[in-house]
């Protein structure tokens, strides 16, 4: 990929990194370094009292970082924006979604059981609405995104140009 302009050297540049100082390093461990940000996977036939006693010895955490200070941002306003693109297609494609909250929020169960009955299938009551009864979509699904802090709430469907807007509006 040399040359191309979207390329760039993976380290940073070199008089970056030459600014880069232990300082730098120890600031960056002391905001950062938490046990909550941290995620084990151990693969293979070992012992796994040995492995959580290997974690334990190597990744020790003192007692003084155990709770999280971090906060969580309130959920900025979803904006209205409608984006149209008109193609000599037979078939519309649909995506809704709104930023939502993070995971440790207990509205996100709802959210995630949501986006289940919306997407569950062909049997679920909001599918067999908007496709064997109407005749709206081709398909529909949801699906729920989760980052630390906040995530989004995606519902899609697939529709003729001729019934797009009824199935938006019935959505």
């Amino acid at each position: 990929m040399k040359g191309h302009p979207l390329a760039q050297t993976e380290g940073g540049l070199v008089c970056s990194i030459r600014r880069f100082t232990q300082e730098h390093l120890f600031k960056f461990t002391e905001r950062f370094r938490h046990p909550g940000y941290f995620n084990f996977i151990a693969i293979g036939d070992g012992n796994p009292l040995e492995v959580c006693d290997l974690i334990n010895r190597y990744f020790f955490f003192p007692p003084d970082c155990l709770r999280s200070e971090r906060t969580h941002p309130p959920i900025p306003p979803t904006p209205r924006i409608t984006s149209i693109f008109h193609r000599d297609v037979q078939e519309a494609y649909i995506c809704s979604g709104a930023v939502t909250c993070g995971p440790s929020d207990p509205s996100a169960i709802a959210l995630q059981l949501f986006s289940f009955m919306i997407s569950g299938g062909m049997s679920f009551p909001f599918f067999e609405e908007i496709r064997e009864k109407r005749g709206y979509c081709y398909s529909v699904s949801a699906y729920l995104v989760e980052y630390t802090d906040l995530g989004y709430f995606v519902v899609t469907m697939e529709t003729s140009p001729a019934t797009y807007k009824d199935a938006l509006a019935l959505a």
